[in-house]
């Protein structure tokens, strides 16, 4: 509960317990699939602020993870992002090529 609240607070929490309960993984692992899941919904939809709320998340779960080097490439991303919000083409967009 408390990682829940800490890192994924921005997410429906019966989706998280239902997707760690099936998941065979550890925490930090189920907590970075569940967000890639997002992310790529985020994508697909073209949905802005799941997008940086997925990113925001998965920066703070590579952070508790001592992963700092991968935390600071998502925080990279959410501050080139809020620079410019215009999300037109994920393909040739720059963010997603870092």
């Amino acid at each position: 509960m408390f990682f829940y609240e800490e890192y994924l607070n921005t997410f429906n929490f019966d989706d998280f317990h239902n997707f760690y309960n099936e998941s065979k993984f550890d925490l930090n692992t189920t907590a970075i699939n569940f967000l890639n899941r997002h992310l790529k919904i985020a994508r697909q939809n073209r949905d802005f602020n799941r997008l940086i709320a997925s990113y925001v998340a998965k920066g703070h779960v590579y952070d508790h993870m001592g992963k700092y080097r991968k935390s600071l490439k998502f925080e990279l991303r959410v501050f080139i992002l809020n620079l410019n919000p215009l999300y037109l083409d994920v393909k040739n967009s720059p963010i997603m090529c870092f």
